[in-house]
């Protein structure tokens, strides 16, 4: 991760993080279960492994956002639509 801050492993189920920047922040391994995320900026964000079932994603920025295959989106989000970058 370069720059942004680092919440890797955190646990945020259900919470508000609307319009909230997180930018570059490293968000590995976090759960985003359910959480609120409408127009929330994850420019750039590290994505890798986190938990992201059922999150509302309305308007989120997520142009750069990293991801992998253990990442677990919204059913029927297509994150390269939405600008981010799958790592091997």
């Amino acid at each position: 991760m370069e720059g942004g801050i680092s919440i890797r492993g955190s646990n945020f189920f259900r919470a508000n993080l609307q319009r909230t920047k997180l930018r570059m922040a490293g968000l590995e391994d976090t759960s985003l279960q359910e959480a609120d995320l409408k127009y929330a900026d994850l420019r750039e964000a590290y994505l890798q492994r986190a938990d992201l079932r059922g999150a509302d994603l309305t308007g989120a920025d997520l142009r750069g956002a990293h991801y992998n295959g253990a990442t677990e989106w919204p059913a029927n989000f297509i994150p390269l639509v939405a600008g981010a970058i799958r790592d091997k």
